[in-house]
C-alpha cells in the first residue's frame, strides 16, 4: 500500500522499494527501486513520477498548490512550537511512516473483505496524541502515540468538520476535495486535536482494492494499531 506521498499525484504509480517482498511488484509500481518522486516546486507537497505526468494534472492541482501554499503561510504565522509539531506531523512523514500499518487496520475497521464498496461510503479515522520533549541543547521532539480509531460515513464526517470550520473556510473546502472518491482509494484522516484547524488534520488515502484478496478480518486492529 502507497503512502500518498510516494505516489504521482497524475497517474498513481509508485515505487515498489519496501512496499512488496523481494522479486514481488503491483500494477502500480514505478520502474526502479527510487523511493523518492520530484515534488511540486510550488507548494513542495504533490509528487509526480515524471514532467508528462505533472504537465497532465496541472488544470487539477492549481487550486491544490494554492491551498498548500496558503496552510504553509498559515502554519508559520502560528509560532515556531506550531510549525515544528506540525512539521514533524506532516512535512517529515509521521503519517506516511505509519500509513501502511494504519492501513492494515482501517481494511479491518471498514471490513473491506466483505464488502469494498466502503472504500466510498466511509472514512477511517485516526486519533493521535502528541508529547513534547524540550532538548537539552534546545528545540523539541515529539513522541506520538494513537488514541482511538474507528469509522465514520463520508457524510458524518463533513459534518463534524463543517461545525469546526465552517463550509465557507478554505481549509473545510480543502479537506472535503481530499475525501472525494477515488476508485480504489481509502480515505484516512489522522486528527492531532493539538494543533489547531486545518492544520491538525492530513488526509492520507491509500491504494487497497489489490491487497484485498485473500485478506482476513482482524478483530483485535484496534489494540495493534494503539501498539504502534
Amino acid at each position: 500500500m502507497a503512502p500518498i506521498g510516494e505516489r504521482c499525484a497524475n497517474c498513481l504509480k509508485h515505487s515498489a522499494y519496501g512496499l512488496h517482498p523481494i522479486g514481488e511488484r503491483c500494477g502500480q509500481c514505478l520502474p526502479g527501486n527510487a523511493t523518492d518522486l520530484p515534488r511540486c516546486t510550488k507548494c513542495k507537497v504533490t509528487s509526480y513520477c515524471s514532467k508528462k505526468c505533472q504537465k497532465a494534472h496541472r488544470s487539477q492541482h492549481e487550486w491544490h498548490c494554492d491551498q498548500n501554499i496558503g496552510i504553509q503561510r498559515r502554519r508559520a504565522a502560528m509560532g515556531d512550537a506550531v510549525v515544528e509539531r506540525h512539521s514533524t506531523f506532516q512535512v517529515e512523514k509521521w503519517c506516511a511512516d505509519n500509513a501502511q500499518d494504519i492501513a492494515f487496520a482501517g481494511v479491518s475497521a471498514l471490513e473491506l473483505p466483505d464488502d469494498s464498496s466502503r472504500v466510498d461510503t466511509h472514512v477511517f479515522l485516526i486519533y493521535i496524541d502528541v508529547v513534547e520533549h524540550t532538548l537539552p541543547r534546545g528545540g523539541r521532539t515529539y513522541t506520538r502515540t494513537i488514541r482511538n480509531a474507528h469509522c465514520e460515513t463520508r457524510v458524518r464526517v463533513h459534518e463534524m468538520f463543517d461545525s469546526v470550520l465552517g463550509g465557507g473556510h478554505t481549509g473545510y473546502v480543502a479537506l472535503e476535495r481530499s475525501l472525494a472518491p477515488v476508485p480504489r482509494m481509502m480515505p484516512m484522516l489522522v486528527i492531532d486535536d493539538g494543533l489547531p484547524p486545518p492544520l491538525n488534520m492530513f488526509s492520507i488515502p491509500m491504494i487497497v482494492q489489490e491487497y484485498l484478496a485473500g485478506f482476513e478480518y482482524d478483530p483485535d486492529w484496534l489494540v495493534k494499531l494503539k501498539a504502534l
